[in-house]
């Protein structure tokens, strides 16, 4: 927590605290240690317990097992009398157990790619082959990926384990319990470690969680919805500083070491943070791609890649993400001369990936494929319990808000008077 920044808990939550608190004081008097005492609502978290059950809990989540692949895949949209194309015959790869970065100069279609891939855009025609293990994606595909945006937008009345428990009951399948949903629940918590302040209310900014406390929870609520094939996310680290970028950046290499597939755009990572990432696809302005492939230790895959084709040399001292953005004319103030979008049609590199992609859908292809017909539907929970859980959630959320529970004097009879009229039509 920084200055300034408190954490917001109900009074039954404080309550609970207090009496906790007055137990272990007790129990140490009694055996003789000594313990200093901490206010009721102040919890602090043991950082070796808490990574050892950090630890424990990944290996029980969901991991991937089934590869999301495409090729020649373009997005055009209508722009008055001008047809647009966004993305230009992008080709690659996701892989279990693999983070993979989406970078790309400003408009170069990051987002747009990502959307495009996790079937969200509602516009536009878009065109190419996007499969899993060789078959088109079906209408499975979108209950089976995680998508994580940008902006972490979240009920500020609802808790921590209440926004986990509402994403598990309603994504994850009707035949799960809810005894298990809430232990895959407790599951996420430890993992995100969140257990210090799971109850607490996620508020506003200063009065609730932090941003990183934010991003984890945004994170989180796609952890709880289960996702057996992959997980994106836009952009996790803008917005944030050099540390809580960096927390972030651990905590999603440690979901794709467990098994899980992420692909996520970012925007300029330093040279320690892309270290991070397996493989990076980078767009040109347009959507052209100019280098789909590993990174390698220290970026040396990318930038052997970048030097053999006419790039100046990378200083030992530069970050190869800045350096290769100088190169290809995509940061402010810099020019080439070279299209490197040509350049990687016409490379070695390319032509690897295309045999890899026809290799793909071709062998993936024959796998057997064990599908239950309730993912099929367009939603796991039924529309009956949709209609309680999304009730109750809106009832807890005007009991949490006071200004609307008890208006100003002034605005009694309004208030009385506007609920009569609603409650009459």
């Amino acid at each position: 927590m920084q200055k300034g920044e408190i954490i917001v808990f109900q009074l039954s939550t404080l309550a609970k605290m207090k009496k906790e608190q007055s137990r272990y004081k007790t129990k140490d008097v009694e055996s003789g240690s000594s313990s200093s005492e901490k206010p009721p609502g102040v919890i602090e978290a043991d950082s070796d317990r808490s990574s050892s059950s950090s630890s424990n809990g990944i290996k029980q989540l969901v991991s991937s097992k089934d590869i999301f692949h495409w090729s020649d895949v373009c997005y055009e949209v209508q722009i008055k009398d001008e047809t647009r194309r966004i993305l230009d015959h992008v080709d690659g790869w996701v892989k279990p157990g693999t983070l993979t970065a989406l970078m790309g100069a400003s408009g170069a279609g990051k987002t747009t790619l990502l959307d495009v891939l996790a079937n969200r855009v509602t516009m536009g025609v878009v065109s190419g082959n996007m499969c899993v293990n060789g078959k088109p994606r079906d209408s499975s595909f979108q209950r089976s990926t995680g998508y994580v945006q940008q902006l972490d937008l979240h009920l500020e009345s609802t808790t921590v384990r209440e926004a986990f428990r509402f994403s598990a009951y309603l994504r994850q399948p009707a035949d799960i319990s809810k005894k298990e949903k809430d232990e895959y629940v407790e599951r996420v918590i430890d993992i995100l470690e969140m257990s210090s302040y799971a109850d607490a209310i996620v508020g506003v900014a200063g009065e609730g969680l932090n941003v990183e406390q934010r991003k984890r929870l945004t994170i989180g609520v796609e952890l709880a919805a289960k996702p057996q094939l992959l997980l994106f996310l836009d952009e996790p680290t803008s917005g944030l500083d050099s540390q809580t970028a960096w927390s972030i950046c651990q905590l999603i290499r440690k979901l794709a070491d467990n098994g899980q597939a992420i692909m996520c755009t970012i925007h300029q990572p330093s040279a320690i943070l892309i270290q991070e990432f397996d493989r990076l696809l980078f767009l040109a302005k347009g959507g052209r791609t100019v280098y789909f492939g590993e990174l390698g230790d220290n970026c040396e895959t990318l930038i052997k890649y970048f030097e053999s084709k006419g790039a100046p040399r990378c200083p030992p001292s530069a970050n190869p993400v800045e350096w290769m953005l100088e190169v290809i004319g995509a940061a402010p103030g810099s020019h080439t001369t070279i299209n490197y979008h040509e350049v990687w049609l016409n490379s070695d590199e390319r032509k690897a990936v295309k045999q890899e992609l026809a290799t793909m859908e071709h062998e993936l292809a024959k796998l057997p494929r064990v599908q239950d017909p309730k993912s099929l539907k367009t939603y796991a929970a039924p529309y009956w319990l949709q209609y309680l859980l999304v009730t109750k959630r809106c009832f807890i959320n005007v009991w949490r808000t006071p200004s609307y529970i008890w208006p100003t004097e002034p605005n009694v009879v309004h208030f009385f008077v506007l609920h009569l009229i609603v409650g009459v039509r």
